[in-house]
């Protein structure tokens, strides 16, 4: 069972990283909004990118569509900016939350409290879901408002920026449960944080090697990013749902295994 006071302490110690995440992706895409009338229409800005052959681009993420609002954020913004800072985001708060049980919490707080350790991480984890969450809601409001402000005559692509958010929620979902995982197999925190690190942006590197060379192609089997395909999404709501649903149940897979791990950890008394 979860426990409601671990996840009100979590709250209240993140609420300043949160707050701060939700207004740098916010300021981000408002402010790719207020650009994109002006960029959209600036022939030496399409004529520039037209300059750098097909396969950098999308290895950079600025390939598609960028007459259309929703094209312009994904190339700009979604592609690349975002993915980098969310990256770090869950790197940060994951290891932050899953560090908090083992580094400052004593054997003896489970020892002599009602708190079954279980329900320590699972509140813990649960949290994680829910600031996820809110910072999908962020960015897809953020992006409406967006296009309301900057480009009202146009119709919104609701479909491309749900699949898009959805996309993004359930990929980062998973990488933040392999943290959790990493930090109950490894002794310390700077090994998990280390190892975490390191795991994401080799994982990333993959993803962008990849579209350099049809004899690479291989490598997006290797890599979970290979998943964030808003493109082949929006068309084929089978394979989202697909995806949607494998790293959702791979993300509850791996998140058990790290309690269960939590469970046996040994605990400085």
């Amino acid at each position: 069972m979860m426990n409601r006071t671990v996840l009100r302490y979590s709250f209240l110690t993140n609420a300043p990283l949160l707050a701060a995440a939700a207004v740098v992706i916010g300021s981000m895409v408002l402010s790719l909004a207020w650009l994109f009338p002006l960029l959209s229409a600036d022939a030496t800005y399409t004529e520039m990118l037209d300059t750098i052959p097909e396969q950098l681009r999308q290895a950079l993420g600025v390939s598609g569509d960028q007459t259309q609002y929703f094209g312009f954020l994904t190339a700009n913004y979604y592609n690349s900016l975002h993915l980098y800072f969310m990256m770090a985001l869950v790197l940060l708060l994951g290891h932050r939350l899953a560090s908090k049980p083992i580094d400052d919490t004593s054997l003896n707080y489970f020892l002599n409290g009602a708190l079954p350790r279980a329900s320590y991480l699972i509140a813990r984890l649960v949290f994680f879901l829910l600031a996820s969450v809110g910072i999908a809601v962020v960015s897809l409001v953020s992006m409406v408002l967006g296009q309301l402000v900057f480009d009202w005559g146009s119709p919104i692509e609701w479909q491309g920026m749900v699949v898009l958010n959805v996309n993004l929620l359930v990929l980062f979902l998973f990488l933040g449960s392999v943290v959790f995982l990493i930090r109950m197999l490894t002794n310390t925190g700077v090994e998990a944080l280390a190892g975490s690190t390191g795991l994401v942006i080799f994982q990333y590197f993959l993803s962008m090697v990849e579209p350099l060379s049809p004899n690479l192609s291989f490598l997006r089997y290797f890599t979970v990013f290979s998943l964030f395909d808003v493109d082949r999404h929006v068309g084929n709501t089978g394979v989202f749902a697909a995806v949607v649903l494998g790293l959702t149940a791979a993300s509850v897979a791996v998140s058990a295994v790290s309690v269960q791990l939590f469970r046996r950890k040994d605990l400085f008394l």
